[in-house]
C-alpha cells in the first residue's frame, strides 16, 4: 500500500509540475504571438540573427506532432511564424488540460485507487483526456490545411503526427472500460 501512496503522490506532483510548465509555455507563445503581430519585422530580424548565431539549419518549428516550415533562404515568413504561434498556444493549452485532468484523477482516487478507481468521475475524466488528445490532432490537421490555403501549397511544408489520434482513441476505449467497471462496482455494492 505504501508503494501505491508514493506512486500516487509522485504522479500528482509530476502532473501538476508538467501542467504548470505547459501553461507557462502557452503564455510564452501568446506573448510571442503578440510581438509577432506588433513588431513582425523586428522579430523576423532577431529570429534570423539568432538562427545564424546558433548555427541552426532547420527551417521548421514543431510542437506535439505539428511541424511548419517558417524560414526559407535566410528569411523568416512571418505569416507562417504567426500561424505557428497560434497553433502552438492552442496545443499547449490542450496539453496543460490533459495534465490537469491526470492530476484530478490522482487526487480523487487518493491513496487507495482500488476503492475509488471505478467511479463515474474517473471514467468521465479519462474520456476527457481522450477528447483533448483528439483535439490536438484536430488542431494540427486544421492548421495544416489553413497553412496550405494561406501560404500556398508550394510554400507550406507541414507535417502532422498520428500519435495523439491513437492516444485519444486509446483513452476513449479505456473510458469505456472504466464505465463498465463502475457498473460492476455498483452491482457489487448492491449485493453487499
Amino acid at each position: 500500500m505504501d508503494k501505491i501512496k508514493g506512486l500516487n503522490r509522485f504522479t500528482r506532483v509530476l502532473a501538476k509540475a508538467v501542467e504548470l510548465l505547459y501553461w507557462m509555455a502557452a503564455g510564452a507563445m501568446a506573448v510571442l504571438l503578440g510581438v509577432s503581430l506588433a513588431a513582425g519585422g523586428w522579430l523576423a530580424e532577431k529570429l534570423r540573427a539568432g538562427q545564424e548565431a546558433l548555427n541552426l539549419y532547420s527551417n521548421s518549428l514543431a510542437t506535439h506532432g505539428f511541424e511548419l516550415a517558417v524560414a526559407w533562404e535566410g528569411s523568416v515568413d512571418m505569416r507562417a511564424f504567426t500561424l505557428f504561434c497560434v497553433v502552438s498556444a492552442i496545443i499547449l493549452v490542450l496539453m496543460a488540460m490533459v495534465f490537469h485532468t491526470i492530476w484530478r484523477i490522482m487526487k480523487e482516487t487518493g491513496d487507495n485507487p482500488g476503492e475509488k478507481g471505478f467511479q463515474a468521475s474517473a471514467a468521465r475524466q479519462v474520456k476527457r483526456i481522450g477528447y483533448l488528445f483528439l483535439g490536438v490532432t484536430a488542431v494540427s490537421l486544421t492548421a495544416s490545411v489553413i497553412a496550405r490555403l494561406v501560404l500556398g501549397p508550394e510554400a507550406a511544408e507541414t507535417s502532422v503526427g498520428i500519435e495523439y489520434l491513437l492516444l485519444g482513441l486509446l483513452m476513449l476505449y479505456l473510458a469505456q472500460i472504466f464505465a463498465y467497471g463502475e457498473g460492476l462496482q455498483k452491482d457489487l455494492d448492491g449485493l453487499v
